[in-house]
């Protein structure tokens, strides 16, 4: 997700297309930007739209937070991977619990969910076109153990099994802070540890005053994506 619910329409135009791969060769190479260009024809000829960014003012959007949205961006695969790898040196057993994925678009992060590891992948979106793109996409590449729910975030009720909470900006500060009580109200009910990956947050300072504690965080300056790790444990007795 974007920082704010912006106009994404000139995403498509061939001229951000253009600066886009030009980027991408300066920053991967030509090969690596070559075969990430085939990746992505092998999914559009498969009818798979997960990579065009999206905003939310034409969309359905359920439950009462409609203004506080981000719009659509799917994120980076190497990023993706990066950060979870580093979280695995930390905790070797995270992907045998639940990954949620609060703002889950097109269900690109859940889809690279289940390719990492992860037993049990969850997605939570708010706007129905969004939504119904992402079974779409999840149907086209015959995924199962992901299950997708048409809900605000603020609402969503939490499972014990989950490891971790992964975020890409999707929301402002009126549903995460809801989302963060939500998860600490779940603390001694939680199975294991359960680790919040808050990809370039904007309402960090939220967790900070409450008893998260951060773990990770790091500025990964080839791709211009920051993130923060913070892990939540049950209370001593």
């Amino acid at each position: 997700m974007t920082t704010t619910n912006a106009d994404m329409s000139y995403t498509k135009s061939l001229k951000f297309k253009i600066y886009i791969l030009i980027e991408a060769i300066k920053r991967d190479g030509f090969i690596q930007t070559l075969k990430s260009l085939l990746n992505r024809f092998l999914y559009h000829i498969k009818g798979v739209d997960f990579f065009s960014a999206e905003s939310l003012e034409s969309c359905v959007l359920a439950g009462e937070n409609k203004r506080c949205g981000t719009a659509y961006v799917a994120i980076n695969q190497n990023v993706f991977n990066y950060i979870f790898n580093r979280l695995q040196d930390i905790d070797k057993d995270i992907t045998n619990g639940c990954f949620t994925d609060f703002g889950s678009g097109k269900g690109y992060a859940l889809f690279l969910a289940q390719k990492f590891g992860f037993k049990k992948v969850t997605g939570v979106e708010f706007a129905k076109e969004l939504y119904n793109i992402s079974l779409y996409n999840l149907e086209k590449l015959k995924l199962q153990n992901i299950k997708i729910y048409y809900q605000d975030a603020a609402d969503f009720p939490i499972s014990k099994k989950t490891r971790v909470i992964y975020l890409f900006n999707p929301f402002n500060e009126t549903v995460m802070k809801k989302v963060s009580e939500n998860i600490l109200s779940m603390r001694d009910d939680f199975e294991n540890t359960v680790y919040v990956v808050y990809i370039n947050p904007s309402c960090e300072y939220i967790f900070e005053k409450l008893p998260y504690r951060l773990i990770f965080q790091e500025h990964i300056q080839k791709e211009d994506f920051k993130v923060k790790i913070y892990s939540l444990t049950k209370k001593k007795k």
